[in-house]
């Protein structure tokens, strides 16, 4: 047996008994909720309504108040549920009820009631079970009672067959990681040039299994809070997981790509899509869709950003320094640098970690232009298009420090090279790229009257300057600190100049180098109170780029890429020996993991873990958290309404009858009767946020969609006293126009890459 067979039979019996552990253990799959009588959160009823669905008005305990005991709410998938409430009572009367206050049946009623029992006394166990068909968001028991005497063992919730997909996934990621070892240790081709490690030369492919070896772990430091049961609660996590379920509803409704959310905002839907980029985000998106419970999408989705930031760190950071240890090196600093795993699980700021991914490829690409081989320009390209598809103000932030670039280096454009033709190259492919998306996100914003354009726009979040040197320290303030591996770089670098040979010449990594320096001081006293803000606020088209970022603290991004450049030039600079550049990196990296523990001990553990996990999580999705501060509404919109009332179908027709109702995502159908006014029309509002291109057909005939003066909905004019109606969004030609523009345009990069038209262009 060849070694190759043996080491193949080897890795597939590991991942078999992975898998098989998975598959067996697949009762973390079922819904199951334990919570004792000290979850439940004790009010007072104003009157007692046996039958409600929603949850009354509390009011402060008087002699004819019922005392209400609420345990939600939670969110379900559709099954089959059995309960368990063991109580000890001594007087009649006491009802308990278990209900969903989002669910729409099919006749236009909301919520709906799946137990609804009086306690006796002469018991002490309450069993039942009940069947949900959709998902719901708002479920909830209560408990009403006069009886002061009531107390509670215990509320089992359970469902009686697997709701969720997770063990699957498990054994997906064991299959990519037994392929991906079994292509290690199996394939002789490799580009991977040997070197020596501790001493001992190594051969092509032992070179890369290190190289792999080494970023896997670097991508587990960074990821060790997400490998629990539990989520890391952030400050945008609930916003974040609706994009998500959102995506997912939508697609399942037809949309793609998706522009607007199914689901969201108490299923009004919401139009995140058009003006926030998710290209990253199908990937949880399409494991939602697969069943995957929320929680898991959303750590899968973590891990990912991880993995593609030492990916893209490394590829830039090799390219710029020519070493591959240097780059390693690098890309795990830039990995576990504090800002960013800040970003990642203290603020949960999902779309920014995004963007922060990429940025190392536009700094390099833009020195390869500039300074370096400038046939790299497709990693200016790669790095802006993959910011600009994550976070639309790190893309502001991105492209000032480009033109500022730009104009540091304008000579060099147009020197014998002709660099002004790779930069012009690079800024033409990212537009045409990307134009799917530029280009709806701005007719929307100038066809609408957003919410976001009518906030005061300012600059907050600028802290004392002491707070710069808290790696480990989180304060209420909010995320602030560069780390200390960074700020070690500014005096570092500054010595190396004052103690540099006069008459040594400056070199390109010299003035790369002074560029790196001044961007990561300058974006470090920019979040402080010391900075010039509003001088800088008050110029015009600058200022008001700026003023969008919100928070002065998000200059670290830019900062932190900077600095991490820094550091390579400093090794570089410093030590001519190649061991001596070893031992150096290996100590920085070693201080980067000590530093990112500390981080986790004080600053995450502590503060941010509020013990969700994926059968306690709720998704809020009829939350105003599931929207951040609705900047996508229309001007007029009406947020409390929709997040406070049921999606139903209304109209100011008292006779109107809807029958048949089905809604899921941004599809809704039902059939209607009414008694036409003497107008012989009447209007018909529909539970959905006011959006152009939404489709409504009454009889299979199109009617134009209308805009509600009352909150932003969409309604439609009705003439005949019965019909079917079908309602979807669709996206408009214009729309499929530049979708076809960005596929042509990457059909004929890979059609030019391959016969070489591109090199000549540059």
């Amino acid at each position: 047996m060849t070694k190759y067979r043996l080491r193949g039979l080897s890795v597939l019996a590991v991942t078999l008994l992975v898998c098989a552990f998975f598959l067996l253990n697949s009762g973390s799959d079922r819904y199951s909720v334990v919570y004792a009588q000290s979850d439940f959160r004790e009010r007072y009823l104003a009157d007692y309504t046996g039958a409600a669905t929603q949850l009354n008005e509390y009011v402060e305990q008087s002699a004819d108040t019922v005392r209400c005991l609420v345990l939600g709410p939670l969110c379900l998938e559709p099954g089959d549920y059995e309960m368990e409430l063991s109580y000890a009572a001594q007087q009649q009367g006491s009802v308990i009820k278990v209900f969903a206050s989002d669910y729409v049946s099919p006749d236009n009623s909301g919520g709906k009631i799946f137990v609804n029992t009086e306690i006796d006394p002469e018991q002490d166990v309450i069993d039942a079970s009940f069947s949900l068909d959709q998902q719901v968001d708002s479920f909830f028991l209560t408990i009403e009672t006069k009886d002061s005497t009531l107390s509670f063992g215990r509320w089992n919730l359970r469902s009686t067959q697997l709701v969720w997909n997770d063990r699957y996934l498990f054994c997906l990621f064991a299959l990519v990681g037994a392929a991906v070892a079994l292509w290690l240790l199996n394939s002789e081709r490799t580009r991977v040039r040997p070197c020596t490690l501790a001493g001992r030369q190594c051969s092509g492919a032992q070179t890369r299994l290190a190289l792999v070896l080494v970023a896997a772990f670097a991508v587990f430091i960074a990821s060790i809070p997400l490998i629990n049961d539990e989520l890391i609660y952030g400050h945008d996590t609930f916003f974040q997981v609706a994009r998500i379920e959102g995506m997912a509803r939508a697609m399942r409704s037809g949309q793609f790509p998706v522009r607007v959310h199914g689901g969201t905002l108490n299923d009004y839907g919401y139009p995140n899509a058009l003006f926030y980029p998710e290209l990253l985000m199908y990937f949880p998106a399409l494991l939602r869709m697969a069943g995957v419970s929320l929680v898991n999408c959303f750590k899968s989705f973590l891990v990912l950003l991880n993995a593609l930031t030492a990916l893209c760190g490394y590829a830039a950071f090799k390219r710029f320094s020519h070493s591959r240890f240097i780059g390693m090196t690098a890309s795990i600093l830039y990995l576990l640098n504090p800002y960013r795993l800040i970003c990642l699980y203290y603020r949960s700021a999902a779309g920014e970690v995004a963007a922060i991914t990429f940025l190392p490829l536009v700094f390099y690409g833009l020195y390869a232009i500039l300074y370096g081989e400038k046939r790299d320009w497709w990693c200016l390209a790669l790095g802006a298009t993959g910011v600009l598809q994550s976070h639309i103000l790190t893309t502001e932030l991105t492209a000032l420090f480009a033109a500022f670039f730009v104009l540091c280096g304008v000579k060099r454009l147009f020197d014998a090279q002709r660099r002004w033709r790779a930069l012009l190259l690079a800024a033409a492919v990212v537009v045409l790229v990307n134009i799917w998306f530029l280009v709806p996100m701005v007719l929307m914003m100038l066809q609408l009257g957003l919410s976001v354009f009518q906030r005061v726009q300012g600059v907050s979040g600028q802290l004392s300057i002491n707070r710069l040197f808290y790696s480990s320290t989180i304060s209420s303030d909010g995320p602030h600190p560069i780390g200390w591996i960074g700020l070690f770089a500014i005096p570092s670098y500054l010595l190396y100049r004052c103690l540099a040979k006069k008459e040594e010449k400056p070199c390109t990594r010299h003035r790369f180098g002074d560029l790196m320096l001044w961007t990561g001081a300058l974006c470090a006293i920019g979040t402080t109170r010391f900075f010039f803000w509003d001088e800088l606020l008050s110029l015009p088209v600058i200022g008001t780029m700026l003023s969008s970022i919100q928070f002065a603290y998000r200059l670290l991004s830019i900062g932190e890429t900077a600095l991490c450049f820094l550091i390579i030039i400093c090794l570089m600079l410093w030590l001519t020996d190649q061991k001596a550049r070893r031992t150096a990196g290996a100590l920085l990296v070693c201080a980067a993991v000590v530093f990112a523990g500390m981080l986790y001990e004080t600053g995450i553990s502590t503060e941010s873990a509020f013990g969700y996990n994926k059968s306690r999580y709720v998704t809020n999705l009829d939350n105003q958290m599931a929207v951040g501060q609705a900047e996508y509404l229309v001007e007029g919109s009406n947020l409390d309404e929709m997040v406070g009332n049921l999606p139903l179908v209304e109209s100011e027709n008292d006779t109107l009858v809807v029958t048949d109702l089905v809604r899921y995502g941004t599809k809704t159908s039902f059939c209607y009767q009414m008694q036409l006014s003497s107008q012989e029309q009447d209007l018909i509002v529909l539970p959905i946020t006011y959006i152009p291109n939404y489709v409504i057909r009454v009889n299979r005939e199109e009617v134009q969609p209308i805009k509600t003066t009352d909150g932003g909905r969409v309604a439609f004019a009705v003439t005949e006293p019965s019909g079917s109606v079908e309602v979807f969004y669709q996206e408009p030609v214009t729309f499929r126009l530049c979708e076809l523009v960005s596929l042509a345009t990457v059909a004929g990069l890979v059609f030019a890459k391959k016969k070489g038209i591109l090199q000549v262009i540059v």
